[in-house]
């Protein structure tokens, strides 16, 4: 089938959440109300649906921002995401063919991506004759739990030493506080933030964890789950789940109770939590080379299933030098 067949249209909310349901594995970062929380640090959303011939194969967010009168650069985050998981060469070089397209008509000066695509060769080698070039960043990588098996055989196909950790966590007699982002927010981002200072990392800005926070659908949930020992909290776990999947955004823990494993306890008690509400998966929120080996255990340790994607793109239409120093005059 010709290239021709393939189009792009903007779609609203209720035409977004209904093409959502047919996403098996969604995404935070193609969420509306992602895209919503980015127009705070000045990002404008587009939504589109894309079709082949009168058929929806996949949904694309795209944050734009304006360089000055000249145009935009425009960045997709993990998408498009192909729906019912069905994906294929043809279908991958007709999206990308109209995301093209879009570039010019709309002046994307800059176009960075991060596609929903597997790490396979086929798909590389069409986003090179496509005009792609892959970024040297590493590619996203996290592990994702099913939250449908029972709870009794989540807790079996947990691997050691979580099984002991949790163990503990019922020794220390931990109690779990729930608290929604306008109750707890801003005591956990204080938290957070003098974690960032002592561990000498960055981590996601507050004004996009505030933004996210205030949120409203019916398809956005978001809440603070705490261990709680001696009536201290001890550890701390923000979570949001969008559409069918719950991400875990920051996690504070108090390092002088490391001994009681609230992390562990925050952790288990959200895999039930969201389990409960309905929602299908629980992504662990990053996993790859580049993650520290003390991190990378305790996840794994979960018993969820590894996956990596197929890096960073960009297509840029004016020398990508002047778009640096563009954004950098901004």
């Amino acid at each position: 089938m010709s290239l021709s067949s393939y189009s792009l249209q903007t779609v609203d909310l209720q035409q977004w959440n209904n093409l959502c349901q047919r996403c098996l594995q969604f995404n935070l970062l193609q969420s509306w109300e992602y895209g919503e929380a980015k127009k705070q640090q000045g990002w404008q959303p587009l939504r589109f649906a894309v079709y082949q011939d009168d058929q929806v194969i996949a949904i694309v967010q795209v944050l734009t921002k304006a360089i000055g009168p000249i145009g935009f650069v425009a960045r997709i985050n993990r998408g498009p995401i192909f729906l019912d998981n069905k994906i294929s060469l043809e279908s991958v070089r007709g999206t990308f063919e109209c995301l093209n397209k879009q570039s010019f008509k709309r002046r994307w000066l800059y176009l960075s991506i991060s596609p929903e695509l597997p790490p396979q060769a086929e798909f590389a080698d069409e986003l090179r004759k496509l005009g792609y070039t892959q970024r040297p960043a590493a590619a996203w990588g996290s592990l994702i739990l099913d939250l449908q098996p029972s709870q009794e055989q989540l807790f079996r196909n947990l691997q050691n030493p979580w099984p002991k950790n949790l163990r503990r966590t019922e020794h220390a007699e931990l109690v779990l506080k729930e608290e929604t982002a306008e109750q707890g927010l801003e005591t956990l981002l204080e938290r957070y933030r003098e974690m960032q200072t002592q561990m000498k990392f960055t981590g996601i800005p507050d004004v996009l964890l505030r933004e996210l926070g205030k949120q409203k659908s019916s398809t956005w949930d978001v809440r603070i789950l705490h261990a709680v020992k001696n009536d201290q909290v001890i550890a701390s776990l923000l979570n949001i789940g969008s559409q069918n999947l719950c991400t875990p955004l920051i996690a504070w823990a108090d390092p002088g109770a490391r001994e009681f494993r609230g992390n562990n306890f925050v952790y288990w008690h959200s895999f039930l939590k969201y389990k409960y509400l309905g929602f299908r998966w629980y992504d662990m929120g990053g996993l790859n080379s580049e993650t520290p080996e003390g991190i990378a255990t305790f996840k794994k340790g979960m018993g969820g299933q590894a996956y990596t994607l197929i890096g960073e793109w960009q297509r840029p239409l004016i020398l990508p030098k002047l778009t640096g120093r563009l954004l950098k005059g901004k």
